[in-house]
């Protein structure tokens, strides 16, 4: 019994064999040197991926001379103030005063390609308003008002590498 399997299986993969080899022929494209040498290229992934390395390298390039952008800073402020009435004395009225106060300032810097770094600063602050004061039985209105600017250039020295 146990020959009688043995022999079937033999058999079934014989014929199992014979069909593969009876089947009709594959067909055989011809292709040239150079349509060879394209189908490789065009369906080798490894090669495709390499093709982007140019490219990537230029934007890693472009991306280094970030460094040299200069920065520019810029910021300004208003204040007002104002302040109530004073009774003096319970009978006299001074009345509030007001001031308004404006401050600019600004930054340009950066470093050039040689390693030297330098800076232009600048601000200007001006101060103005109206207050009142008791000067021997008479309330004096006074104005004022006060300005300042400053302007910096600094040039920092080489970086050592």
């Amino acid at each position: 019994m146990r020959l009688l399997r043995i022999l079937v299986l033999l058999l079934a993969g014989g014929l199992a064999a014979s069909a593969q080899t009876n089947s009709a022929p594959a067909q055989v494209r011809e292709l040239s040197l150079q349509e060879c040498i394209e189908l490789a290229l065009k369906n080798n992934i490894e090669l495709q991926i390499e093709r982007y390395n140019p490219e990537i390298s230029l934007y890693a390039l472009q991306g280094t001379y970030g460094a040299y952008d200069p920065t520019l800073a810029l910021s300004g402020q208003h204040d007002h103030n104002e302040s109530g009435t004073t009774l003096l004395s319970g009978s006299i009225e001074i009345p509030g005063s007001v001031s308004d106060s404006d401050s600019f300032s600004g930054s340009l810097g950066g470093l050039l390609p040689w390693g030297t770094t330098y800076g232009l600063t600048g601000n200007a602050n001006d101060s103005y308003g109206r207050n009142f004061v008791c000067q021997t039985n008479s309330i004096v209105g006074q104005t004022f008002e006060s300005s300042q600017a400053s302007t910096a250039i600094n040039r920092g020295s080489r970086r050592r590498r």
